[in-house]
């Protein structure tokens, strides 16, 4: 799992095109080596979380708490199942989640430097 420093984010809910709301989370990180990327990860509903509500605060403070500690978020897609699994800072400790969803967009290192 990749490790990441939160630098911003920001975060909307909007429809997927489909007729559905889904989470949009939209952040710049920097990863170990110090290198940033900015990137947009689309999350949606599914049977372990149903309520998007929930999922957005559950995900807003995990990451809230990441930028204000300069603690680390651990982010691995897997593209097959359209999962992200997410270790987020939570109350002293972390917790991870494995939700529905992808990387919709990524700005590269090489990209940002020039």
């Amino acid at each position: 799992m990749a490790k990441y420093k939160v630098e911003q984010f920001s975060r909307t809910t909007k429809d997927n095109g489909r007729g559905y709301l889904n989470l949009y989370i939209f952040c710049k990180l920097l990863n170990e080596d110090g290198n940033a990327s900015i990137r947009e990860y689309r999350i949606s509903t599914d049977t372990n979380y149903p309520v998007l509500d929930t999922l957005a605060c559950l995900i807003t403070d995990g990451f809230t708490q990441a930028y204000a500690s300069g603690g680390w978020v651990e982010i691995s897609e897997f593209k097959a199942r359209s999962y992200l699994t997410l270790t987020l800072p939570c109350n002293g400790g972390k917790q991870q989640i494995r939700v529905t969803g992808e990387c919709c967009y990524a700005l590269r290192p090489a990209v940002l430097n020039r």
